[in-house]
């Protein structure tokens, strides 16, 4: 496989991270670096991390998880989606949307519900016979990093101009994500 193969691959696995980073990104008020930073980091290594685990473990077993991980996610993140517009509709928006509210559980399970479809991706890579598995790991832990961070600082753009609608807009992101994860499963 060529590094041009992995790349267009790391780049396709890194778009879901990318959207939900610019949710998060709605969520701040100020730009945080360090949330920012985490952000990226969390999201890079869980997409580097489930092609490992899904090379290593075995067929069977991923697609054990494969079979339910479209809707886990779709629940993680229509969850969290549906959150995010009920908290945009409170009166007290403007207070709780700030970098103190920071919640590093949901970035968490945000990381892991992007990141399970490239269970699958590792599986596909134990059957390429010419692959270096920690060399496509490494891209794609990277491209998703890079994406991430780019991510939070343009949905952080948006709150400025659009304060609660950008929350709202994040929220239906994250809704039609889950929901794209589902419909994949049954279709």
């Amino acid at each position: 496989m060529s590094y041009l193969e992995l790349v267009i691959i790391a780049i396709s696995l890194a778009m879901d991270s990318f959207a939900v980073a610019i949710t998060k990104g709605f969520k701040m008020k100020v730009l945080n670096f360090k949330h920012t930073f985490f952000i990226a980091l969390l999201f890079g290594f869980s997409q580097a991390l489930m092609p490992f685990l899904g090379w290593s473990l075995s067929i069977q077993f991923s697609k054990n998880i494969q079979q339910f991980g479209h809707i886990i996610a779709f629940i993680v993140l229509s969850f969290i989606g549906v959150k995010m517009l009920i908290d945009a509709n409170k009166d007290d928006y403007q207070d709780k949307v700030c970098d103190l509210t920071f919640n590093y559980q949901e970035t968490i399970l945000l990381a892991i519900a992007t990141s399970i479809d490239a269970l699958a991706v590792g599986v596909t890579f134990s059957f390429i016979v010419n692959i270096n598995v920690i060399v496509a790991i490494i891209i794609i832990g990277i491209i998703t990093f890079i994406f991430s961070m780019f991510g939070v600082v343009i949905g952080n753009k948006f709150v400025g101009k659009f304060g609660k609608y950008s929350q709202v807009l994040g929220g239906l992101i994250l809704i039609i994500l889950g929901s794209k994860f589902l419909l994949q499963q049954l279709l």
